[in-house]
């Protein structure tokens, strides 16, 4: 009896391994998968590059300021996924660590066009931009990548139809731009860019447009792409600096005279500033709206505090901004130590002024307490 219960237990438990690689064989490729071609298991290249973004886990990018949005017609069941490594395996890092997009963009056969835009960068003349990419070994279905730039600041708009760029006008870069069978690389590629058209730095984003025509699952195009190791460099390092001094450090101003101050400011960086703003807490006669300073530029200029009465240290807090954000600061201080009054003015009392020193006053206010004390004496004693 227990022999035949185990040759039973051995037959279903071989049943079963056989149904689930039926079922497993049957299911087919997911929605992330590749539609042919042979998968990649070889080992990625090492690269000496400085990786801006490597695409480890790409639900991390919005937070780092990355933009997607799918305009393919109509949207399929996917968009810009983390890279799935039976198809091929990453550049660099972890063998998914790169991001993809393939045919399941949209549905049928009808236009991919599929957008992801970098965070907001200082886009200059000559700065370098380098990425890899690749599709599946062997496809048959040609892809085709696009780069393009934006100047216009933080604008993710790129409109909402498969045609349309909206403000990403500027084409970088076009792989295979005439959908060729073969004419996307199959193993991982570096595309290096040099930024050209911008005259002055500017805010701006990069865009990577996965853009097929006769695409989709039945399409003759499309089929799986990745891209990894994105870098931007960008050539004119900037150090915004700035610098202030309030003079003199210290001063001794009589009671009630003026304090005078000579503000100096340079902008001690290697980048133009803009709305340079003096503010000054104590003393609001030196508050100022200097504007722009370029590299190395300098200005000054005097302020009074009139009828000083007390003694004080105050600050001068000189702000700027740089490409639209919050620049670098600046502060000194200035003593100013108020002399004890030497005489007193009663010109307050209406009449002409008359000026007393203080030891006047002294005289005469001990002769009339003297003189008081007298006539107290004399009129009150028994």
């Amino acid at each position: 009896m227990k022999s035949r219960i185990k040759h039973l237990l051995f037959v279903l438990l071989t049943l079963s391994l056989l149904l689930s690689i039926t079922v497993a064989a049957a299911a087919g490729p997911g929605p992330s998968s590749a539609r042919g071609g042979v998968p990649d298991f070889t080992i990625p290249q090492a690269t000496p590059l400085d990786i801006t973004e490597g695409f480890d886990d790409v639900t991390t990018l919005p937070g780092a300021g990355w933009f997607t949005q799918n305009n393919s017609s109509p949207i399929g069941t996917t968009g810009w996924f983390q890279g799935n490594d039976t198809v091929f395996t990453a550049h660099t890092g972890a063998t998914t660590s790169y991001i993809g997009a393939n045919f399941n963009n949209t549905t049928g056969a009808n236009t991919i066009s599929n957008w992801l835009l970098t965070p907001v960068i200082n886009l200059n003349d000559g700065d370098e931009v380098s990425f890899w990419t690749r599709t599946v070994t062997g496809s048959i279905y040609p892809d085709r990548l696009e780069v393009r730039m934006s100047t216009n600041g933080s604008s993710t708009n790129v409109g909402t139809l498969p045609t349309d760029v909206g403000d990403f006008t500027t084409l970088l870069l076009s792989i295979n731009p005439n959908l060729a069978s073969g004419g996307y690389p199959t193993v991982w590629t570096e595309y290096p860019i040099v930024i050209s058209g911008v005259p002055a730095a500017t805010n701006g984003r990069l865009a990577f447009r996965y853009f097929v025509t006769n695409g989709g699952p039945t399409g003759a195009n499309s089929n799986y792409i990745g891209i990894d190791t994105f870098t931007f460099t960008d050539v004119i390092v900037g150090a915004p600096e700035i610098a202030i001094g309030k003079t003199p450090d210290t001063q001794n101003v009589p009671f009630g005279g003026d304090a005078t101050f000579t503000i100096a400011i340079t902008n001690t960086g290697n980048v133009t500033l803009t709305n340079v703003t003096v503010v000054d807490a104590l003393v609001p006669a030196c508050d100022s709206t200097v504007g722009d300073m370029a590299a190395g530029a300098s200005t000054s200029y005097t302020c009074t505090d009139v009828g000083v009465s007390a003694s004080y240290t105050n600050t001068a807090v000189v702000t700027s901004l740089y490409n639209g954000q919050t620049g670098p600061a600046a502060t000194d201080n200035a003593v100013v130590t108020v002399d004890p009054p030497t005489s007193v003015s009663l010109s307050a009392f209406g009449g002409e002024s008359r000026t007393f020193s203080l030891a006047t006053m002294a005289f005469v206010a001990l002769t009339v307490i003297g003189l008081m004390g007298v006539l107290y004496r004399r009129f009150n004693l028994k």
